[in-house]
């Protein structure tokens, strides 16, 4: 139910919004692993308006990446894979009528962004075990992501040990 991951012993830390630390602890986060592939990385969710049972069909660079069959009302795809490049996604929704409309959800592969609505989380409490730090010193770290919108994913972390603290926040 949490999709993570539980890890006791030794381990080291993600490196996404902190520098990678080697550690030995314990340590709960989110595991994407866990997620179909489908929902795996960042893609915008295409919010549209069919007045008939319509076949939708979404392209990126003038490639179909996307076709389905939807309702009559408002529709939603969330479960677009994501793609390594960028470019708007251009959304053909195609009436039983025959008639057509089309728009435009624009794109970008931004490192961290993430799907509205996801959070991805990360707990962590043991001792460092880099090579070059006296003493192993105790430390804690946790970091936080949440996909707001199809533009805006915020971030935030804490990390502290015997003598360091940091603290960020931020968004992409």
């Amino acid at each position: 139910a949490w999709a993570s991951q539980l890890t006791i012993g030794e381990g080291y830390t993600t490196g996404e919004l902190f520098t990678s630390t080697a550690f030995r602890g314990v340590r709960l986060a989110t595991d994407d692993r866990m997620l179909p592939d489908s929902l795996r990385g960042y893609a915008p969710t295409v919010r549209g308006i069919a007045t008939s049972n319509a076949k939708v069909t979404i392209s990126q660079n003038g490639v179909t990446i996307y076709q389905t069959t939807v309702a009559p009302g408002a529709f939603e795809i969330n479960d677009l894979y994501p793609t390594g490049y960028g470019g708007d996604l251009n959304v053909s929704v195609t009436e039983a009528d025959g008639s057509v409309h089309t728009f435009s959800v624009p794109y970008a592969a931004v490192p961290l962004s993430l799907r509205p609505g996801v959070n991805r989380y990360s707990l962590t409490a043991g001792t460092v075990r880099t090579p070059g730090v006296s003493g192993n010193p105790a430390f804690a770290q946790g970091t936080w992501q949440h996909g707001f919108t199809n533009l805006f994913t915020g971030y935030a972390g804490v990390n502290a040990a015997q003598g360091y603290g940091a603290v960020m926040a931020g968004g992409a």
